[in-house]
């Protein structure tokens, strides 16, 4: 009795270590920031954020199915979100992993065999064993919690990361599509114009023809 009593304040030490962490919790800077970032909003508009999906899919909201397939391909074609995407993969599993040393490891074990006996009865015997073995890192001075933190903070970081690039694609093709959009209008303006100019011209013709105008008028139609 004497000796185990010696022995447990040396059992006690790594119990005690368990709660000691590699520095202190990270706590993210919280940066001053004004009140407001714009003015007040008009009757006829809203402040309210949208859900998830109607953000992702913004461009259905302008009721334009060619920019909608536009931005659909734009999405399946873009080796910079394939890149994204496999990133925030390997973040996931990057973390599934630190998060797994937190947990026991356990392995199991089967085997059978069958012994035959020469008696004067024959006799034959089944033997089972089934092995659990178990393993556990203890975490002593918390460089496991901090692992976990650390591909928890990449997986955000690769999620962002993928937001971005969503967003960046998403608004190419927007401002790309819009670009289009505004250079058609002119065209059609412009050969409206020239429509005009050429009703004009015809009718000072006419008109020169006529003798109510001179030739000067022409050029100056023409």
């Amino acid at each position: 009795m004497r000796r185990s009593f010696a022995r447990t304040p040396a059992l006690l030490v790594p119990l005690a270590l368990c709660g000691c962490l590699v520095g202190p919790d990270f706590e993210p800077p919280a940066p001053p920031a004004p009140d407001a970032w714009r003015g007040p909003l008009g009757p006829e508009l809203s402040a309210d954020a949208p859900d998830d999906a109607s953000l992702a899919r913004w461009w259905d909201a302008l009721g334009d199915p060619l920019l909608g397939e536009l931005e659909r391909r734009a999405f399946a074609g873009s080796r910079d979100l394939a890149i994204a995407e496999a990133r925030l993969r390997e973040a996931r599993a990057r973390r599934s992993g630190a998060r797994a040393g937190l947990f026991p490891n356990s392995s199991a074990s089967a085997s059978a065999g069958r012994a035959h006996a020469e008696r004067a009865i024959p006799e034959t015997r089944e033997s089972y064993d089934v092995a659990l073995d178990a393993s556990w890192e203890i975490d002593l001075f918390g460089g496991l919690r901090r692992g976990v933190e650390a591909a928890s903070a990449d997986l955000a970081a690769s999620e962002a990361n993928l937001r971005a690039v969503q967003i960046a694609i998403a608004a190419e093709m927007a401002q790309a599509y819009a670009d289009l959009r505004a250079l058609q209008r002119r065209i059609a303006l412009a050969e409206e114009n020239v429509r005009a100019q050429s009703e004009t011209l015809d009718l000072t013709r006419w008109r020169s023809e006529a003798g109510l105008t001179t030739s000067l008028d022409v050029a100056q139609a023409r």
